[in-house]
């Protein structure tokens, strides 16, 4: 399962108990194969299906740590920190943190010239 798709299980999931039900019991109407796809449902089933139930974690360090991750590479490469706070719902002052935290600046040709 990719990143991005365990990313919408955990954060629709996480905290939760859940049971993965058996592979013959994925269909593409059960709740979660809608939001992992029902493949991707279909290949946990076939490691944790005959399992009981147990606890998603929330990840929510790691989530953000991820979030935080790919805020830092784009804008050292290609977006401003305010398309960014647009983009994750931050302020621009939240964005700023995130990128000064990682000790990254922006690229020369988005830097302000010098005045004198």
């Amino acid at each position: 399962m990719s990143g991005v798709l365990s990313d919408h299980f955990v954060h629709a999931y996480g905290g939760l108990r859940i049971y993965i039900p058996t592979p013959e019991r994925c269909h593409a109407d059960h709740p979660y194969a809608q939001v992992i796809g029902q493949d991707n449902l279909r290949r946990l089933s076939q490691v944790y299906g005959q399992e009981d139930h147990f606890s998603l974690p929330k990840a929510e360090a790691a989530l953000l740590a991820v979030r935080n991750s790919r805020i830092v590479h784009a804008y050292a490469h290609h977006k401003t920190a305010r398309e960014l706070a647009a983009e994750y719902r931050l302020t621009e002052r939240q964005i700023e943190r995130i990128v000064a935290a990682a000790g990254v600046t922006a690229p020369v040709d988005r830097r302000q010239a010098t005045l004198f």
